[in-house]
């Protein structure tokens, strides 16, 4: 029996050091994971394809809060036309001629805002998914020679110690940018 036992020890000390070598070969595989962190707003906010982007959409904002304040001017003169009409001695036929008039006004304002606010959707996503796409993969390339197992972005870590490769990752997005509105231009003037 007592062979046995032995052997039965043996298997026991086999396996206590075979699950220590692979807890020490997981540890050792962990010690190699190497974490940075970029400050993705950032890289955003330094590439010209995003400045361009903002100057684009401000430019439609402004021609859309003129729009608006034009439909609304148009749309309160026929809702004071209408309240003037009703203090005053105005028949049936005139007050139901401007309350159509101020719906329509109404409607055309309402419609308007809309359309605004569905175009300036429209044209944010356009411009915008580019340039987070040019930043992802400036990320990626990054990581990538320096042999990255994750980044994480700044703004969305409790705590950032480490490798902080966010003007690594400026540089390769603004050439990533340049690439990109070169190649646009030219597309642009073989048309």
């Amino acid at each position: 029996g007592s062979k046995q036992s032995n052997n039965t020890k043996e298997k026991k000390m086999k396996k206590l050091f075979l699950a220590a070598l692979i807890a020490i070969g997981s540890f050792a595989g962990y010690s190699q994971t190497k974490i940075a962190h970029v400050d993705v707003q950032k890289v955003i906010d330094t590439l010209p394809s995003y400045k361009n982007a903002r100057k684009e959409l401000q430019s439609m904002m402004a021609e859309a809060e003129k729009d608006l304040a034009e439909l609304e001017a148009a749309y309160e003169k026929v809702a004071r036309e209408y309240e003037e009409a009703m203090t005053g001695n105005a028949s049936q036929i005139t007050l139901e001629r401007i309350r159509k008039r101020a719906q329509t006004a109404e409607k055309r304002l309402v419609d308007a805002q809309e359309m605004w606010q569905r175009d300036m959707r429209i044209v944010n996503d356009r411009l915008n998914a580019p340039i987070l796409e040019r930043v992802q993969k400036a990320i990626d390339n990054v990581a990538d020679r320096m042999k990255l197992s994750y980044v994480l972005d700044v703004n969305a870590t409790h705590y950032a110690k480490g490798d902080d490769i966010t003007n690594a990752v400026i540089t390769e997005a603004i050439t990533l940018d340049k690439e990109a509105i070169a190649k646009e231009k030219s597309s642009q003037q073989g048309n």
